[in-house]
């Protein structure tokens, strides 16, 4: 029987997946984009969503077809023990290593905009102690906090449409003029921003209305689409794609450039609603290590298995040596999240084969 304080619904659900998809990849995600495919990086957002969209459907029906079973244990219905397992371990190993480079981009975040002479490990204890909170709270609180940051994502994306006269909508002319191959590696670079939605497959017992969940997927996805896709839009003509390519943090520079009567600074009215959203992405992956941990190898004692997931977490964040290899570590992370991916979209058809539940 699923224990009460991790019960949601399928609307905490989407709540989850936006807040694991959307906090810090939003910074530098147009500059990146910017650098790969030009003005027309948009184009590639909406390819990676679409398509981010497919796969989400395709693991929610294979999770509806097992029922109230984890990825961990259809991998040992699919696969057989062995095999299973290894992936199962896989998966574990994933969990921490993503969550522990999302947590060291977090903190070179803070450090370069916000707190420059505050030493990283001490804003990385910062960072954890809310989520830990959190999280020892169960996945209801995580989940409930999460759709409560629907409103923040709304207000940040408003107040970067308060640049709109300053914009010139020739910067995104001509549509397509970076070619066929360049969009789609822009699709393979966005599909990693899009990561987050695979986190359905470690929780989906939990969620009480699971005939909801496909609705409420999709409209996690196609909401982050739009997101990422105007934040792109807004910021390419804002600065135009050769200047966009050489700005780091351009959407928090937006921010800074604004003004607005009263307000005297709004880039620390964002700062304000930006830093729970930022927090939440590692909040929601380091939940899914701590509970498909728990689940897995069925601990008991909870609490000193989160404390020591946790510093699992720290030194993982520390192995980046600096703030340009801490990206590269994030593509990894990307690749890895993807071909997770496509791992559990073939366990999909490898449950269809084997006829193992009817689909």
């Amino acid at each position: 029987m699923n224990n009460p304080k991790h019960e949601i619904t399928s609307v905490q659900l989407m709540g989850f997946i936006v807040s694991a998809q959307i906090g810090i990849g939003i910074l530098t995600f147009p500059s990146i984009l910017a650098q790969k495919v030009g003005h027309d990086g948009w184009i590639s957002i909406i390819g990676a969503g679409g398509a981010c969209l497919f796969e989400g459907l395709l693991i929610t029906y294979l999770l509806k077809s097992y029922s109230d079973k984890t990825i961990f244990e259809i991998n040992n219905i699919a696969y057989g023990k062995i095999l299973g397992s290894i992936l199962n371990l896989g998966f574990i190993l994933y969990l921490l290593f993503i969550t522990g480079v999302t947590l060291r981009i977090f903190e070179e975040a803070v450090n370069i905009i916000i707190l420059k002479l505050t030493p990283p490990i001490v804003i990385t204890f910062l960072i954890l102690l809310s989520t830990i909170y959190g999280i020892s709270k169960g996945l209801k609180v995580v989940c409930r906090f999460a759709v409560m940051l629907l409103f923040s994502y709304l207000i940040l994306f408003i107040t970067l449409l308060l640049v709109v006269k300053y914009t010139r909508y020739t910067y995104l002319m001509p549509i397509g003029n970076a070619g066929l191959m360049p969009i789609i590696q822009g699709i393979k670079i966005s599909s990693y921003s899009f990561l987050g939605f695979e986190l359905i497959a470690f929780i989906y017992p939990n969620i009480k209305d699971k005939e909801n969940v496909p609705k409420y997927m999709s409209s996690a996805l196609i909401f982050t689409t739009i997101y990422y896709a105007l934040s792109v839009i807004v910021s390419i003509m804002v600065f135009g794609e050769k200047k966009l390519s050489m700005v780091v943090f351009p959407v928090y520079n937006i921010e800074q450039a604004i003004e607005v009567p009263i307000i005297e600074r709004l880039d620390t009215l964002y700062i304000l609603f930006w830093f729970p959203t930022m927090a939440s992405s590692v909040r929601a992956y380091l939940f899914s290590a701590y509970y498909s941990i728990s689940m897995m190898f069925k601990t008991k004692k909870r609490n000193p298995l989160l404390f020591i997931i946790v510093a699992i977490e720290i030194i993982i964040s520390r192995i980046p040596k600096d703030f340009e290899s801490t990206y590269v570590y994030a593509e990894y992370a990307g690749n890895i999240g993807m071909i997770v991916v496509a791992i559990i979209i073939f366990t999909f058809f490898i449950s269809i084969f084997r006829k193992k539940v009817k689909i």
